[in-house]
């Protein structure tokens, strides 16, 4: 068997944003036992070895950067895979030493999501920053908040 890519959801705290389109409504809870987390982390890196799985993909029920100790966590543990992190940039953007601390963990990709355009511009700044270091993928949830918008 080859996987193309493992999503691994770490526990956090709900996320601030509360966007009505997000996945992790629509999916199961993440038990919150960081011990029992970790533990299986390991049998997981074993589990992509044997799957041959190409990427590593980091996101959460909530923001993952409210828990950033599991992501270095992750990063270290599946340093030899490509990882991307999703997460909806308002961490990143609100406190740039979060930047700082995730540039050396080996994250190729960061999906940001977006839903308000007024985030389009104050996020500019971040993705520069971002972009130095990773692939910044952007995704623009079009909504009702878009609908007078001109540039």
């Amino acid at each position: 068997m080859k996987a193309n890519n493992l999503t691994i959801s770490i526990p956090t705290p709900k996320c601030e944003k509360d966007c009505p389109f997000c996945v992790s409504k629509m999916t199961f809870g993440v038990e919150d036992n960081l011990e029992l987390f970790n533990k299986n982390l390991i049998k997981v890196r074993k589990f992509a070895d044997i799957a041959q799985v190409s990427s590593v993909l980091i996101t959460g029920k909530g923001e993952p950067m409210d828990n950033l100790g599991q992501i270095v966590y992750i990063c270290e543990v599946f340093k030899d895979f490509p990882l991307e992190l999703q997460t909806n940039g308002t961490k990143l953007n609100e406190n740039p030493k979060n930047i700082e601390d995730i540039k050396n963990l080996g994250i190729n990709v960061i999906a940001i999501s977006i839903w308000n355009p007024k985030e389009l511009n104050s996020f500019s700044n971040m993705f520069k920053e971002l972009s130095t270091f990773a692939i910044v993928r952007v995704t623009i949830v079009l909504n009702s908040t878009w609908k007078n918008l001109s540039f």
